[in-house]
């Protein structure tokens, strides 16, 4: 279908600077992975989910079809994001609008999503940013060595919105590597342009323990 709208859930990482699976992680009684399901289970636009995870929870994880009704497919995730990412963009069918999401970014708000969707119908390719509001600097044998100017610097979030055909060139063109997110390795690729939009400061990827004392507080 030309205009459908996917989502693609990754949940395929193993929580190495988190200590655990932390898209296991429970919130406030409920697994972290179950928010970001939910952000995308209840747009009225979104038609389909494409779930990746790590094998350990792959069983676990089928069950989530019981609550989650938009769920389509679920895939086991690779070594890294990366591969995850690919396996899940893979699996998608026919053209239109991708949304890639970290599992570990648990609330997300439907006026975000719609941002990245617009976006990218009209772009081929759009993230969500902020601003960077610290001092940056380069720290080399535990001493700062330079600081950087801000200006014009950004942290990049999920959802990133695709046209499905542009994402899929862009995995197929560049199948061995360890980028970050979909938005460095689609540039690297040379398909095409991301085009930045407003992301939300609540929008937070759990990294660390504390992360967890954060969005209790805010969901």
């Amino acid at each position: 279908m030309k205009n459908s709208l996917w989502a693609v859930i990754l949940a395929g990482g193993k929580g190495t600077r988190f200590g655990t699976l932390k898209q296991m992680v429970k919130l406030k009684g409920k697994p972290v992975l179950e928010y970001s399901l939910g952000n995308f289970e209840s747009h009225p636009e979104v038609q389909g989910i494409v779930l990746v995870v790590a094998g350990e929870i792959f069983s676990w994880a089928e069950k989530l079809r019981e609550r989650h009704r938009k769920i389509k497919k679920i895939v086991e995730g690779g070594r890294n994001r990366q591969e995850s990412s690919r396996a899940g963009v893979l699996a998608l069918e026919g053209e239109g609008i991708v949304l890639i999401h970290d599992a570990a970014r648990p609330n997300i708000s439907k006026d975000l999503i719609d941002r990245v969707v617009e976006g990218a119908k009209k772009w081929g390719a759009a993230v969500p940013i902020i601003p960077v509001t610290d001092t940056i600097a380069r720290v080399g044998e535990g001493f700062l060595k330079q600081f950087l100017p801000r200006e014009g610097v950004f942290r990049v979030q999920t959802p990133q919105g695709f046209r499905i055909s542009l994402i899929k060139e862009a995995h197929l063109r560049i199948k061995e590597g360890n980028f970050p997110d979909d938005s460095s390795l689609f540039i690297a690729s040379g398909v095409g342009k991301v085009r930045a939009v407003e992301g939300e400061e609540t929008n937070i990827k759990i990294t660390y323990p504390s992360d967890l004392k954060v969005l209790e507080q805010i969901i």
